[in-house]
């Protein structure tokens, strides 16, 4: 028997703006994400109330083999807390998380002592588990400055202000943190992979600090830009749509070639939490967005600049995530609030521990904004150039062949392949939603 539409959903259909083929798999995802943390949400109950591990935890501390029964309720309890998510859901069900720490903390200890050997499914967790533990440690580990207290950062910055809930690890101390966390992640991949992986390069320049909060939910960077003088732009808020399609070009430097998106990315969930805005009376400004992830807690980039004479204070988050599909949740179980899962949620916590950082922050006499003068180096960037940032060499090579450089053939022949692939891909899509 044919499918036959009704008259109206027929003139909906025809009616409908042609979408992505990108934008449908984005918007797919979502949903699936949404009803994975869903069933998360339903299991955590079973899973964490009646804990079936205690004769497995008191045959650890006994130093006893788990053998039989004991080694499959490990093995069983751990693939089913991976099975709904549980390694995953930090921000969307702190229970399940929790447990799945616990379990994975007897795990390694029964491993450590010989006592027990998981299945490959759960090695490759426990490496990534003890990865993840061990950068917190690292981390704990390290001098932090610990709010209320005062840090100094440039010669020509005023000490400024730490608040409580706000921890400050200086330049030296950070860059260390850098260096050691990316020797974990090193670590971790080569034991998952069993091959050597090389060392990474210093991944922050000189003069950058580390901020994080006491509880974690956050961290950033603070680091005194030497870039010569930097005008500020009363344009910034009319022009704010239009450096959010830069800012999504950057992300996604292919999408004017009709690659919108690419399965986990949408183009769509970059939007402004806070547009691009300044306050001239105390030369500052900030601006935050969303980066367009769409398969977990979606990030956030928060960014404050004060600027002085000739060099700018940039404060930007590291790591600021909002389990946004959370919130699309209907029916969310008991002491759920919507409002806590969303970007705007996330970044008002986040102004809130800064505030009293950001209002201290003042350059000295003589390196004062106000006080440039004709002889003050200026420099080769705008504020446009803080807010989107360098292009990826990804980009320069996709303008080389938007714009047919004859000194680059190879490019735009993969142009045309890329463009053949890209017709494919929407003849197939539209294929697939006429079949459906």
């Amino acid at each position: 028997m044919a499918f036959v539409l009704s008259p109206l959903r027929a003139q909906t259909a025809a009616s409908a703006p042609e979408e992505a083929p990108g934008e449908f798999m984005a918007r797919h995802e979502q949903s699936m994400y949404r009803l994975n943390v869903q069933h998360a949400m339903v299991s955590a109950p079973l899973l964490t109330v009646a804990w079936p591990l205690k004769p497995v935890e008191k045959l650890i501390a006994q130093k006893k083999p788990l053998e039989g029964d004991a080694a499959k309720v490990l093995t069983l309890h751990a693939q089913t807390l991976a099975g709904v998510g549980a390694p995953l859901y930090e921000l969307e069900v702190p229970s399940l998380h929790a447990e799945w720490n616990r379990t994975m903390g007897l795990m390694d200890r029964a491993e450590s002592a010989g006592l027990y050997q998981p299945p490959e499914d759960l090695r490759k967790s426990l490496i990534v588990w003890r990865a993840v533990r061990d950068d917190l440690a690292v981390s704990d580990d390290m001098p932090w400055v610990k709010g209320p207290a005062m840090a100094a950062l440039d010669p020509n910055l005023a000490e400024f202000s730490i608040p409580e809930g706000v921890w400050y690890l200086a330049p030296p101390q950070c860059a260390a943190l850098s260096g050691k966390r990316s020797e974990i992640r090193r670590a971790a991949k080569a034991a998952l992979t069993g091959k050597p992986e090389p060392a990474a390069p210093d991944a922050l320049p000189p003069g950058v600090a580390c901020l994080r909060a006491a509880d974690r939910s956050w961290s950033a960077s603070i680091a005194v830009v030497n870039r010569g003088h930097m005008a500020m732009d009363a344009t910034l808020r009319v022009r704010a749509w239009a450096l959010l399609g830069s800012v999504r070009s950057r992300h996604n430097p292919i999408s004017h070639l009709r690659f919108d998106n690419n399965g986990t990315y949408s183009e769509a969930a970059v939007r402004w939490v806070i547009p691009p805005q300044q306050d001239e009376a105390k030369a500052t400004a900030r601006w935050a967005l969303t980066n367009g992830m769409q398969k977990q807690p979606i990030g956030i980039d928060y960014a404050f600049v004060k600027f002085g004479a000739s060099q700018q204070v940039l404060i930007s988050s590291e790591r600021l995530r909002a389990a946004e599909a959370v919130a699309q949740i209907d029916n969310l179980p008991e002491g759920y609030a919507k409002e806590r899962f969303t970007p705007e949620y996330a970044v008002a916590r986040l102004q809130e521990a800064l505030a009293p950082l950001e209002q201290s922050l003042a350059f000295r006499p003589g390196h004062r904004y106000e006080d440039a003068g004709a002889d003050t180096p200026r420099s080769p960037n705008t504020i446009d150039f803080l807010i989107i940032g360098n292009p990826s060499p990804m980009e320069q090579a996709v303008k080389r062949m938007v714009n047919n450089d004859e000194r680059n053939r190879p490019g735009s022949l993969l142009l045309i392949v890329l463009l053949i692939a890209a017709g494919v891909i929407v003849v197939k899509a539209r294929e697939l939603k006429k079949a459906r």
